[in-house]
């Protein structure tokens, strides 16, 4: 059963209501008696007036609307227009809550695109479907390259109203496209899929020293220095055929991310892609463009980002730098194990509402710096051994969170030859149980940085 949508698919601007012809003002338009529009007491003007035609009076909708400090959208491809919230066109069956999260989520992530890119456009209509909704016979994964993409003036996003940081790549992935889809096809597809990747991670607050952001990053990285430590890294891909054909194959995606990044780093930033863009749209060929905007050629950015990743590739971790935010007016004390570590000291945490952790060395010899003092409650000990980096806060009482009674959090962070990534979060309730979490709830403590140091 299709689900009503507020959207009507209207060829014109236009809202039937019923009105006597003895309403209607002298005067015509295209041969029709026109008449007067007041809205709330007030006349409103418009470039089309509302007319009379076989007996109904039809009215303007975007002048009503817009008087009545309600938004339009109109998409002439799909012949829809919507008043109000976002343009979210649902699929089949869609939960009412999906549609608003996509609503909010794309306002959002436009906006952020938009003063990223220095845009001024409308928010796209955007297409959704529902991955739990999907017949159990196709695979999720499949629909998802069919649905996510630009078609027109329409961005499609397969959803699952789950996970809204997927949600928010997906939309602001596309949105960089429909911001850029008139220089598309003058550009080689790793800068074009390389700058949505870019700037979708950093407007959906998935940046490389966010903790989630942590492990989108390091998986790139890792996907691409492999292929560089088994030699199998290919040329960055040129036509998008090749990048759709090769999904399952070659990481095209993490490679066309990790050629951006080196490449905006190196150039200034977006501003340097929003010049190359300007150039395209001007008629300048994409190797002149490329060389003004970048300052270099393209064959030369090239071979300058392959020694780049041979570096990358044959270099070791280094120290990691954490930064925890915490509840403010709440006491607690903080806990550092180390990889292979079951005994730490506790530091005292009260009055504090940020703390920076710091660790370095190797395997049985770690260095651990924590810029708060010893607490006087003693050692405190895991009950065995761990691969990974382990940061506890246990709160002095009890703080109140989503409506439960929160004790303690854990905060995981994993290093592998490639780096140190966040790997997940646990919330110790009083009642005794655990919650796995991505991240950290509003009102707790949370990981507000990780990064590398040299």
């Amino acid at each position: 059963m299709r689900r009503k949508s507020a959207l009507g698919l209207l060829a014109l601007f236009t809202l039937a209501v019923w009105a006597p012809p003895a309403l209607a003002a002298p005067g015509t338009y295209k041969g029709f008696p026109s008449v007067e529009l007041y809205v709330n007491g007030r006349y409103v003007p418009g470039d089309v007036p509302p007319v009379i035609i076989d007996g109904r009076t039809l009215v303007p909708i975007r002048v009503v609307s817009e008087a009545l400090g309600e938004k339009v959208w109109w998409d002439g491809e799909l012949r829809a227009v919507a008043i109000g919230e976002a343009p979210v066109i649902a699929g089949y069956d869609v939960p009412d809550e999906a549609v608003g999260m996509v609503q909010e989520a794309a306002v959002e992530q436009w906006a952020e695109v938009s003063r990223l890119f220095e845009s001024h456009e409308d928010v796209p209509f955007v297409r959704q479907r529902i991955i739990d909704l999907l017949p159990p016979e196709l695979d999720a994964d499949e629909m998802a390259r069919r649905l996510c993409g630009l078609g027109g003036n329409q961005v499609s996003v397969l959803v699952d109203h789950e996970d809204r940081y997927r949600i928010e790549l997906s939309l602001s992935h596309e949105f960089v496209h429909r911001v850029f889809r008139d220089v598309l096809g003058k550009s080689p597809a790793w800068l074009n899929e390389g700058i949505a990747e870019y700037a979708a991670r950093r407007v959906a607050g998935l940046g490389p020293e966010t903790a989630l952001g942590s492990w989108y990053w390091h998986d790139a990285r890792s996907q691409v220095l492999g292929r560089v430590l088994d030699g199998s890294l290919r040329p960055l891909v040129r036509d998008h055929k090749t990048v759709f054909e090769e999904l399952e194959d070659y990481p095209n995606y993490p490679q066309s991310l990790l050629a951006v990044d080196h490449l905006l780093e190196r150039a200034g930033g977006v501003d340097a892609y929003r010049r190359y863009a300007s150039m395209l749209r001007d008629g300048i060929g994409h190797d002149e463009a490329f060389a003004r905007a970048f300052g270099l050629a393209e064959p030369a950015f090239e071979d300058g980002f392959i020694a780049y990743l041979d570096e990358e590739a044959g270099r070791q971790p280094g120290s990691l730098v954490l930064e925890l935010a915490l509840p403010s007016d709440v006491g607690a004390t903080l806990i550092v194990f180390p990889p292979g570590v079951t005994d730490a000291s506790g530091r005292d945490l009260r009055g504090k509402t940020r703390v920076e952790v710091k660790v370095s060395g190797t395997e049985g010899a770690w260095k651990v710096e924590i810029d708060a003092p010893v607490t006087a409650g003693g050692t405190f000990s895991l009950p065995m051994t761990s691969e990974f980096l382990s940061v506890f806060v246990k709160y002095d009482r009890d703080i109140s969170v989503q409506g439960k009674h929160l004790s303690q959090q854990g905060f995981t962070i994993r290093r592998d030859r490639f780096g140190w990534f966040y790997s997940g979060g646990t919330l110790f309730w009083s009642d005794g149980s655990a919650e796995s979490v991505a991240g950290g709830p509003d009102g707790a403590a949370r990981l507000a940085r990780i990064a590398e140091l040299p």
